[in-house]
């Protein structure tokens, strides 16, 4: 499957859809949540979709610096992650986009959660046992995410693939990205 990687400000966010879900299919939040447990999946509770185009899938590229020193492990999840902020103002704008996905399901009742926290967007950094699953050129250890020698300030781009989550316990949405290769400049 083709591969399109674009900074936020060139994305054609119109053409981007809940992948796996057609607009019949998936007509609603309740839908998707009919659809796996007749499936029988398992937690379903939590559903991750990919965000893409019909036919390719979409990479973004983030460009930008570190707004945290090192990586962070969060003491209450474990998760491993850094804090970004863009560059380029457009950028910053532009990636709100992204929230056009949810125009197909009705989310009236549902509660929006935004990926950018004080205009800092936060990645989470998936660890599969004890290394980092994706490429990077600073040979950063997972046992030793605080032996990074990463500064806030240091120019970064990262390269993710956009998701749509759907928490039906809490009725909640949202938008997390999956890293696939991270770059100190």
């Amino acid at each position: 499957m083709p591969i399109i990687e674009s900074t936020p400000a060139d994305i054609e966010y119109e053409k981007l859809v809940l992948f796996q879900y057609s607009q019949k299919k998936f007509e609603d939040a309740q839908n998707l949540y009919d659809s796996l447990k007749s499936k029988g999946e398992k937690g379903i509770e939590f559903a991750s979709v990919p965000i893409r185009e019909p036919n390719t899938v979409v990479q973004i590229a983030f460009n930008g610096v570190l707004v945290t020193d090192g990586i962070k492990v969060s003491e209450q999840f474990g998760n491993h992650q850094v804090g970004f902020s863009f560059s380029d103002p457009s950028d910053h704008e532009a990636i709100v986009g992204l929230y056009d996905v949810f125009k197909y399901p009705s989310l009236d009742d549902w509660e929006e959660k935004s990926f950018i926290k004080n205009d800092t967007i936060w990645f989470k950094l998936k660890v599969d046992k004890n290394a980092y699953t994706f490429a990077n050129n600073k040979k950063l250890n997972a046992r030793k995410p605080g032996e990074s020698n990463m500064v806030a300030g240091e120019s970064i781009s990262i390269i993710a693939t956009p998701r749509a989550y759907f928490n039906f316990e809490t009725k909640s949405y949202g938008i997390s990205f999956t890293v696939n290769r991270f770059t100190v400049n």
